[in-house]
C-alpha cells in the first residue's frame, strides 16, 4: 500500500506602468506588466510491502516569462485610504512542456478586492 502527495508554490514578480483616471471619489486604473514567475513543485510517493517502505521525492523548479494585463476600481474613503472594489488581471505565463519537448503558455486569471493605503503625496 502507498500514498502520494504533491505541493506547488508559485511566485509572480511583475513590474510595469499603471495608468489611472480619477473622478468624483472614484479611481479607475489599467496596467500592463512584465516579469517572471517561479514555480516550485515537490512530489512525494511512499510505497511498500512486507514491512519495507520506500519513499521517493521529486523536486522541480522553473523560472519563466510572465505578463500581466488588467485593471480595477478604487473608491476614495479618505485622503490616504481607498477601498478596492475589484481588480481583475489576466496573467499569461510561458511554460516548458516536458512531454512535447516544446514551450507553451499557461493562462491564469486573478480577481481581487481589498483596501489600499497611500503613502506620500496624494492629491
Amino acid at each position: 500500500m502507498g500514498d502520494a502527495t504533491a505541493k506547488q508554490r508559485t511566485y509572480s514578480f511583475l513590474f510595469g506602468p499603471r495608468f489611472s483616471a480619477r473622478s468624483d471619489g472614484i479611481s479607475y486604473f489599467a496596467e500592463a506588466l512584465v516579469g517572471w514567475v517561479r514555480r516550485d513543485v515537490r512530489a512525494t510517493a511512499t510505497a511498500g510491502a512486507g514491512g519495507i517502505r520506500t519513499t521517493s521525492v521529486f523536486d522541480v523548479t522553473s523560472n519563466n516569462l510572465a505578463l500581466g494585463f488588467g485593471g480595477g476600481i478604487d473608491i476614495h474613503a479618505s485622503k490616504n485610504f481607498y477601498v478596492r472594489l475589484s481588480q481583475f488581471d489576466y496573467i499569461p505565463v510561458r511554460v516548458d512542456l516536458e512531454l512535447s519537448n516544446g514551450r507553451g503558455w499557461s493562462h491564469n486569471y486573478r480577481l481581487q478586492a481589498g483596501i489600499v493605503f497611500c503613502w506620500g503625496l496624494v492629491k
